[in-house]
């Protein structure tokens, strides 16, 4: 079962993605900044399990995020779907909005 926790359609756009190591143990984590007319929204991501498609996500059409609830996943819970040209996800362990 998934809880959505966060969702951007077409009418806001990635105006950043960031890639960086945090913190004493070098967690790997990335953000996204969206924007949606004078309105800016971001989200911190902690412990992506595959970064390959990360960078895509500025082109995206639609994202959401969602929580997978009641998980016995040792590798995330939290998924990033991403849509555009086609579709794909990202695992994570947590997700933060900035500000």
């Amino acid at each position: 079962m998934e809880e959505k926790l966060y969702e951007y359609g077409s009418d806001w756009e990635v105006i950043r993605v960031v890639i960086e190591r945090k913190g004493l143990d070098k967690v790997l984590s990335f953000a996204l900044k969206f924007e949606k007319g004078n309105v800016t929204e971001e989200l911190e991501f902690l412990g992506p399990k595959n970064i390959e498609s990360i960078p895509e996500l500025i082109d995206m059409e639609h994202i959401v995020v969602s929580r997978e609830k009641d998980s016995q996943k040792e590798y995330g819970t939290i998924k990033v779907e991403f849509f555009g040209e086609c579709w794909q996800e990202v695992w994570c362990d947590s997700v933060n909005k900035v500000g």
